[in-house]
């Protein structure tokens, strides 16, 4: 018997990197999954994988653009007509177009796109799936960054953004716990293609941690994710966890 029999997840940002990593986990532990992207054919593939892994209807991919209120609405309509409710969302997807600018250089059009595909899409899909959550024991999980609490210089829009996502998580966990729906941030390390990219562009670095490697999405991330989905969960709301080897333990106090 798996961890989530009988739940249905939706995940955005699901056709690569720790939103893939999850979908497959999540899966694996009886979950239905609407597993979303703005590329149709990362997540038709992923699908298709699952299904015929875990079953014909285990999945269902969504092309969908995080950015676009309606696009998120329409998404959750789309998974409760094949699966009749959602449990579990995930807010993965986060646009990093724009995110190096310094704070002198950083202009409105630099940073709205990473506003609107990250806490405010984060927004959006809260309140969609808010109905169908209240007294059903519903769990939500955003995603911060610990580049956004350490201020990495050069990233002023990216760390506006992902700390506003946790802004919302810690609000909607007080205003929502006495319905029944946990809200939680998660704050992952690891060296998805996207932290490729950035260290590549120079954008990021690995920065040392207590235990000196990178996240692994399967062993170290996405377990976390699971608890924090899971009934086990019930009593922890509006926390930022950190699978970070502890490169942040000060600010998880």
């Amino acid at each position: 018997m798996g961890r989530l029999d009988g739940k249905v997840a939706i995940i955005t940002g699901a056709g690569r990197g720790i939103g893939r990593a999850m979908a497959r986990r999540f899966a694996a532990e009886g979950a239905k999954l609407a597993v979303t992207s703005f590329t149709p054919a990362t997540i038709e593939a992923l699908a298709d994988e699952l299904n015929a892994q875990h079953g014909a209807g285990t999945a269902l991919a969504i092309r969908c653009d995080v950015g676009e209120e309606a696009e998120i609405r329409q998404a959750v309509a789309r998974t409760v007509a094949a699966f009749g409710t959602i449990d579990i969302a995930c807010n993965n997807a986060f646009e990093l177009a724009s995110a190096a600018k310094t704070v002198l250089g950083t202009q409105v059009a630099d940073f709205h796109r990473q506003m609107v595909t990250g806490p405010l899409a984060a927004l959006h899909m809260m309140q969609a799936v808010y109905p169908l959550m209240e007294g059903r024991d519903g769990r939500i999980l955003n995603f911060g960054s610990a580049a956004a609490i350490e201020g990495t210089m050069g990233m002023a829009p990216y760390n506006m953004a992902k700390e506003a996502i946790r802004g919302l998580t810690r609000t909607a966990a007080r205003e929502w716990g006495d319905k029944r729906i946990t809200v939680n941030a998660l704050m992952p390390v690891a060296l998805t293609e996207s932290f490729q990219r950035a260290l590549d562009q120079g954008l990021a670095q690995v920065a040392p941690s207590p235990i000196p490697r990178m996240g692994d999405l399967d062993d170290d991330i996405v377990p976390v994710a699971l608890f924090l989905v899971s009934p086990e969960a019930r009593y922890v709301t509006g926390y930022s966890y950190f699978a970070d080897g502890g490169l942040k333990m000060d600010a998880g106090r």
